[in-house]
């Protein structure tokens, strides 16, 4: 009997350990990045050693990764969501075959399954005026939660326009937070600027305050700071009040940039087109015109402390600027003066 016992008993370890060899044979490898292809509008996912996993399809892939580009910011991140060591696929790209009316945020495991689908945003109320856009989320970011050992996730979105909602999402796709500005905020970076181990939230874009007060067309270009472990419920930008939701907390710097007067001459608004972490602590804030032809382009380089280091006009700035000059519109110089006074009248609240 002991031996017929063992005999069995023996038998369960070997199914056992067969069991568990096939459900390794049959795991799907870990994706470690995705590649956009916009030719087949395709969201490849790969695993190590640049292996193809498998692909999401998409929509005007092509579009949005022009805009992604233009602004250096991404609309799909492999992170992993559960601890589990598996990283999984988070995209604000729309895809084929799904609903495309909203602006949604989804998580996809190894096995290309759904985790999860969130919503971000809705209409909402500006100083008495009612926003029933239909809103996309554009850029996002995964930044480690506060307990260091999970993570979450930042999603943007809009209409293209105001207003924006930047929403703070936990690895199961709850909303933790929302942060409601009137402006679009079309970058959304993450930089440790204070060097402690921890990323500050970096928006970026315009303040359409002016459109409000009745001067269409002259939105202010703005990138704000924020800690993204206080966006918490639904508040609002102490710089865009007027939504009816709490003063945020979370903003540690809001920078404004001055229009110059080849903006005020042409009648353009002007916004935050890219912002790029530089060596030696600096960062690059490029402040462009709309998006058009001939107008003019901007440098400003801070500091990580948010000190205002240096101004730079672009080669286009030259023709644009002797233009202007000579049909009588502006009389200025533009030299080295031109670009202090710039600096000087960036307003940086804290």
């Amino acid at each position: 009997m002991a031996t017929a016992g063992g005999g069995i008993v023996s038998f369960a370890a070997l199914a056992g350990v067969v069991a568990m060899a096939l459900n390794v044979l049959s795991a799907s490898p870990a994706p470690s990045y995705a590649h956009s292809n916009p030719e087949q509008n395709l969201i490849e996912v790969y695993g190590k050693d640049n292996v193809k996993l498998w692909s999401l399809p998409a929509l005007a892939l092509k579009q949005w990764e022009e805009e992604s580009n233009s602004h250096g910011t991404s609309r799909v991140e492999v992170a992993d969501l559960n601890g589990d060591g598996t990283g999984d696929v988070v995209t604000t790209a729309p895809l084929a075959g799904r609903n495309t009316n909203q602006a949604l945020v989804r998580a996809f495991d190894s096995h290309q399954r759904l985790v999860f689908e969130r919503e971000i945003g809705a209409p909402v109320e500006f100083r008495g005026v009612r926003y029933f856009d239909r809103m996309d989320a554009f850029p996002l970011v995964i930044l480690p939660d506060s307990t260091g050992k999970g993570v979450e996730i930042i999603v943007a979105a809009s209409s293209g326009r105001s207003p924006t909602v930047i929403a703070r999402l936990d690895a199961k796709g709850s909303i933790l937070g929302e942060y409601w500005h009137f402006g679009t905020l079309s970058g959304l970076y993450a930089f440790d600027l204070d060097g402690d181990g921890r990323k500050e939230l970096i928006a970026s874009g315009t303040n359409d305050m002016n459109d409000v007060l009745g001067d269409a067309h002259t939105s202010q270009a703005v990138f704000v700071v924020i800690d993204p472990w206080k966006l918490v419920g639904r508040s609002e930008s102490r710089a865009t009040r007027g939504f009816g939701f709490s003063a945020t907390d979370a903003e540690r710097a809001y920078i404004r940039f001055p229009h110059s007067d080849m903006e005020e001459a042409l009648r353009v608004s002007s916004g935050v087109r890219i912002v790029r972490h530089m060596v030696d602590s600096l960062f690059l804030v490029e402040v462009k015109s709309e998006d058009v032809m001939n107008t003019p382009v901007l440098e400003y380089f801070f500091s990580d402390a948010l000190r205002l280091v240096l101004v730079k006009s672009k080669d286009v700035n030259a023709a644009i600027h002797a233009r202007l000059k000579r049909e009588g519109k502006i009389g200025s110089t533009l030299n080295e003066a031109y670009l202090k006074r710039l600096g000087d009248a960036v307003e940086i609240i804290r």
